[in-house]
């Protein structure tokens, strides 16, 4: 029983803690962080060919599955090497009336190295709990994510993984929201000093229920070696230059300024 579909949908990964983050869509967007390994957002996709299955809910607790065919085409596969592009993401989650977490993996097999000699298998895990304090206003909501990634080696061959801590606040007062968040991303396995501490505050106003302007400070401090940026914009120039030699300052700051319009139905 549940519900089965066919199509083109975010992962479950993704979904687990993207509800999460209270900068989503921003520079100061978690993707800084969670599914990236060394600048690159390797888990938070949306993929075509999926057989996504949602289970029913048995006593708060719920498994979402999604099966991908094929990760790098619209059609099925028609080859030997296309059919190993296959990824299988899953999340399991429970809640109660004021917390939520749960514990999502995904797989992707075949995914092309640096060098482009060949391709690589690489997996992810986290642990997520989101919390409302105190639990009968829901004023402030706190989340904890624990991740372990590991992804495509930056020497082109292999793989390379690292852990990462991520936490938020989030603090409603009226028609304002104050907001804070830090993330922690250790060395890669194989690359001394490519780790990064990651700061972001901001707040919001909320001008209606579909209408909102914000501010936003993130942060990216690299080690010596590593190269994240900053939310979405992993791989432009908002990123650090840890892969070039004799620039001392890895460190990405900006402050953004926005209006954000949503159309649709109105956010509860």
């Amino acid at each position: 029983s549940g519900l089965l579909k066919a199509g083109h949908y975010s992962s479950p990964y993704k979904r687990a803690t993207e509800w999460m983050d209270p900068f989503r869509d921003t520079l100061a967007d978690a993707q800084a962080v969670l599914g990236n390994v060394d600048g690159t957002v390797l888990f938070s996709e949306w993929y075509s060919n999926v057989l996504a299955w949602q289970s029913p809910e048995y006593r708060r607790w719920q498994i979402d599955a999604d099966y991908v065919v094929n990760q790098g085409s619209d059609q099925l596969p028609q080859t030997t090497q296309t059919a190993k592009r296959s990824a299988l993401s899953i999340d399991i989650h429970g809640h109660n009336d004021y917390m939520k977490g749960g514990i999502a993996l995904e797989r992707r097999n075949a995914v092309s190295n640096t060098g482009g000699a060949g391709t690589e298998d690489i997996q992810a895990i986290k642990l997520y709990v989101a919390s409302w304090i105190p639990r009968d206003k829901r004023r402030t909501l706190v989340t904890g994510v624990f991740e372990r990634a590991d992804g495509v080696d930056v020497s082109g061959t292999g793989t390379a993984g690292r852990s990462a801590l991520y936490f938020s606040a989030t603090y409603h007062w009226r028609t304002l929201a104050f907001k804070a968040a830090l993330g922690w991303l250790s060395s890669l396995n194989n690359v001394n000093q490519s780790g990064a501490v990651w700061y972001a505050l901001g707040a919001t106003h909320y001008i209606s229920p579909r209408i909102e302007h914000y501010v936003v400070v993130p942060l990216m401090s690299n080690d010596a070696n590593a190269t994240y940026g900053l939310g979405q914009f992993q791989g432009t120039g908002l990123r650090g230059n840890g892969n070039v030699p004799g620039l001392p300052d890895k460190s990405v700051l900006a402050v953004s300024l926005g209006l954000r319009v949503m159309l649709g139905t109105a956010p509860p």
